[in-house]
């Protein structure tokens, strides 16, 4: 079973999938490539952003500064209801 990688960008997604014209200067792309040539099957997934908005919160916040490399074994609690709504 692969891991699920969704993301609301489809350039994002095919620039990681296409492994013959990945543009150079993408700071992060060479890491998540990286990630993905590890002895583990990942999929990528096409998600609207109005579908899946605590992955928008969560980017937003990042982007704020307010998390900074935080890992989650459960959902923040003001997420519970997001995830919820995403869920439906």
């Amino acid at each position: 079973m692969p891991y699920i990688v969704e993301s609301d960008s489809q350039d994002a997604i095919r620039l990681v999938s296409d492994g013959k014209n990945r543009p150079r200067g993408l700071s992060i792309l060479p890491y998540i490539v990286a990630i993905c040539d590890r002895d583990w099957e990942v999929a990528f997934r096409f998600v609207r952003r109005e579908s899946n908005k605590a992955a928008d919160i969560l980017a937003k916040r990042g982007i704020m500064g307010v998390m900074e490399d935080e890992f989650f074994i459960n959902p923040p609690g003001e997420f519970v209801h997001v995830l919820n709504m995403d869920r439906g």
